[in-house]
């Protein structure tokens, strides 16, 4: 008997080899086929979807497919189910004559667990609480490991015309994950969206790209968010999709690196990136521009939005303030707790002219913004700390202020209950910005038409920034190393290091063989004593270095930034590919 036991576990574990793939063809399918070969290939995706097995990949040939699918079906964490285009072809899961009853999806993932989507569009669908892709469990089952890769969502419509103003109940949404469980075993965990454009969308008072409720672990990065009705990115809690409150929070996210434009709203302010209620979430390397707010770090409903880190981003020529940072002044009692603000760029926000500043504050605690730079508009308006309570411990420190005038006699600043002109005067009456300067940043191209927020090798910020704010390796907007000689401000590190005998010897440095298969060696006449590599994930692994030979069989493969470290300073920095 318990020879039996063994060699049934072992088939199980096992049987993922032999999973069988299956081909749809619109045009030449049928689903009374067997669905294993091109030439017996299925005519509906959901036919495929239903027959999937662990380790199945679903090939989907050229074609518009009019279907609102529904997954239910499983892979594994070695064996995931993936759906995908057969080749280079075009797929199109379109909506036109599809069901328009409230709450349609064209994609509905519930409950199941590692799945990976690729190389697909989901577009035109118009009904009341529209969505293009929709991921939700219930109180007591969750999912986990869902890849959304490539994915074009366009014309997720509530209604439409873009100008009609909605009600509370009119809305859609291209793309939710929504974690209604109750418990953290039934959260929506481990959720990668990649490479996406989201575009063209009539959302009412909804978002593009949502994680709300009892999500734990995302990452939202490389995609196109724009020219959307409403928020481009939101990550949010305290609506009660969850009826645990610790649990009622989009928490443990990353959102890099996505490029979110034209995200606005006629009716309400809408943000290019919007963290509302959300938990412990990375924001940067964005480039955000044309939304209403650059970003918006705001709590709307009774709860807190807190631990946020917004840094290493651009922002320019939104509407109104590059950043916002608060609760609501009146209704709910909502706080932003424990957020930085830092090493950003924000360039002439404000398009309205409507004198809220580059960051406008309201309703937040233990906050600081640091190591920024702010290049202010005609409007000559830094920044604007509302008078509005509770609000303690927000401190402003290693900034880079400029206005068009250039002139720090001649600037305002709303602090509190107390308005400054004087930026000298400004810093005595309040104790901000004590290590802060106004100046020209110098930015390679500072017009709006060609803005480049690069720093020249003349710009102020050049080593001027806190050196404290970084706790661990970490890359600027362009990947390049955050730190090479101090800390710069601004969300770009100037790569040109101290002209050292020091430095001029890690020039010479080779790491090969580059990509690897486990063993990397170091040739160099400098001697290193530490060494980090971090993922496109940012998630960080120390690495032995023994006789400037360095072991990452334990690593995945991939592509990593590894440093290389001399009494704990940052002293070369490579691109490596682990195969």
């Amino acid at each position: 008997m318990k020879k039996v036991i063994v060699i049934f576990v072992c088939i199980l574990n096992f049987s993922p080899l032999f999973a069988l793939n299956y081909y749809v063809d619109k045009a030449n399918g049928l689903d009374t086929n067997s669905g294993l070969s091109l030439a017996a290939s299925y005519k509906t995706i959901q036919k495929a979807a239903s027959t999937a097995q662990a380790g199945s990949t679903i090939f989907i040939k050229a074609g518009t497919y009019n279907e609102n699918l529904i997954i239910n079906i499983s892979g594994t964490a070695t064996n995931p189910i993936i759906f995908r285009n057969y080749n280079s072809d075009l797929v199109y899961i379109d909506g036109t004559g599809t069901s328009t009853a409230n709450g349609t999806a064209m994609l509905q993932i519930n409950g199941a667990s590692h799945l990976e989507f690729r190389n697909l569009t989901i577009q035109n669908l118009l009904c009341q609480d529209a969505n293009g892709i929709l991921v939700f469990t219930n109180p007591s089952i969750g999912c986990t490991n869902l890849k959304f890769i490539n994915i074009a969502i366009h014309d997720i419509k509530w209604t439409p015309l873009s100008t009609t103003v909605p009600t509370t109940n009119d809305n859609a949404h291209p793309f939710l994950v929504y974690g209604s469980g109750n418990t953290q075993a039934s959260a929506i965990t481990n959720i990668l969206v990649e490479g996406c454009n989201i575009y063209n969308n009539v959302t009412g008072f909804s978002e593009n790209l949502t994680h709300s409720g009892n999500v734990d672990g995302f990452v939202v990065q490389n995609n196109l968010v724009h020219d959307n009705n409403n928020i481009g990115i939101e990550c949010e809690g305290n609506y009660g999709a969850s009826a645990t409150p610790s649990l009622d929070h989009a928490r443990n996210g990353f959102v890099r690196n996505n490029k979110c434009y034209n995200n606005t709203c006629p009716y309400s302010t809408a943000a290019g990136i919007y963290v509302d209620g959300g938990w412990d979430i990375v924001v940067e390397q964005n480039e955000s521009y044309n939304n209403s707010y650059g970003v918006e770090i705001g709590c709307e409903e009774n709860g807190t939005t807190r631990n946020i880190m917004v840094k290493n981003n651009i922002f320019y020529n939104n509407r109104d303030s590059g950043v916002y940072l608060g609760g609501y002044d009146i209704g709910t009692t909502g706080q932003v707790l424990n957020t930085i603000i830092r090493n950003n760029s924000f360039f002439q926000n404000n398009s309205l002219n409507t004198a809220v500043g580059e960051i406008e504050i309201s309703k937040a605690s233990n906050c600081r913004i640091e190591n920024n730079i702010f290049y202010v508009n005609n409007t000559k308006v830094l920044y604007n700390l509302n008078n509005i309570s509770p609000q303690t411990n927000i401190t402003f420190d290693y900034n880079t202020y400029f206005t068009p005038n250039n002139n720090p006699n001649d600037i305002i600043i709303y602090y509190s209950a107390a308005g400054y002109s004087n930026f000298n005067s400004y810093r005595t009456a309040t104790g901000q910005d004590v290590h802060s300067i106004y100046s020209n940043p110098n930015f390679v191209n500072a017009s709006l038409a060609t803005i480049n927020m690069v720093l020249q090798t003349s710009s102020p910020c050049i080593n001027l920034g806190n050196p404290a704010v970084l706790t661990q390796p970490e890359l600027d907007f362009l990947n390049n190393p955050r730190v090479v000689n101090t800390i710069d401000i601004g969300a770009y590190e100037n790569q040109t290091p101290l002209s050292s005998p020091e430095f001029q010897m890690l020039n010479e440095v080779k790491v090969f063989p580059n990509p690897t298969l486990g063993i990397l060696n170091i040739e160099s006449n400098f001697k290193f004593d530490k060494a980090i590599a971090i993922n496109m994930l940012g998630q960080k692994y120390t690495l032995q270095l023994v006789n400037n030979k360095l072991e990452l069989k334990n690593l995945s493969n991939g592509i990593y930034k590894l440093f290389l470290f001399k009494d704990n300073e940052i002293l070369e920095s490579v691109s490596i590919i682990k195969n």
